[in-house]
């Protein structure tokens, strides 16, 4: 889900690294952000199905990839393959239960239950998960969580208006990760470690 490489400047610190992106317009808006820098490489594939070898890779980021999944199970799976032991996922999702759904649902202004663990498609082809759903089918494929962070607990165009972004930013920063296991935010970041238990194929 490398999208248009808008997530690039934040990987120049690593030697290798490949953006993977199933859109066409997509890559070729990668491919004009990265250049003529030899460290990228960009390929158009699908998550599902990465043209990459089984354990060759040290750190996969999804970010704004799961709210086009209504279940990534088989998209962990093969991250699982492509990730070398003890590789890293980071992965960032919409969350179904952030405190705003839980709101809306108790007050009556919203019908669908913020705890149920499926996802929920809020927008066509637009799917906001259950952490701890996520969590398991993480764990089932050798991925094991071991951070969240809660983010985005400021999207407020009011706030927005009135108090500027970096204020906001440097009040959230600190709160993500003590409140990461509450998940009060719209989007949830979670890490694992791929574990050497788990099988490559």
């Amino acid at each position: 889900g490398a999208g248009c490489g808008r997530l690039v400047d934040e990987c120049r610190a690593f030697d290798t690294v490949t953006l993977v992106d199933a859109s066409p317009a997509m890559i070729e808006a990668a491919r004009d952000r990265v250049g003529s820098d030899t460290r990228f490489s960009v390929i158009a594939a699908d998550a599902a199905h990465l043209p990459i070898p089984a354990g060759s890779v040290d750190v996969v980021v999804a970010v704004r990839l799961l709210v086009h999944l209504s279940d990534p199970s088989e998209v962990f799976r093969e991250i699982a393959r492509v990730l070398r032991p003890g590789g890293r996922l980071i992965v960032e999702f919409p969350n179904r239960r952030h405190l705003l759904a839980v709101v809306r649902y108790l007050t009556g202004r919203q019908s669908w239950s913020p705890v149920a663990r499926q996802t929920h498609e809020y927008l066509a082809g637009h799917f906001a998960h259950q952490p701890a759903t996520i969590e398991a089918q993480l764990r089932a494929v050798g991925l094991e969580p071991d951070v969240r962070r809660t983010v985005s607990l400021f999207r407020s165009a009011l706030l927005k208006r009135l108090i500027p972004a970096r204020v906001l930013a440097a009040i959230e920063s600190p709160l993500q990760r003590p409140l990461g296991r509450m998940a009060p935010g719209p989007s949830i970041y979670v890490g694992s470690i791929r574990s050497d238990a788990a099988t490559i194929g």
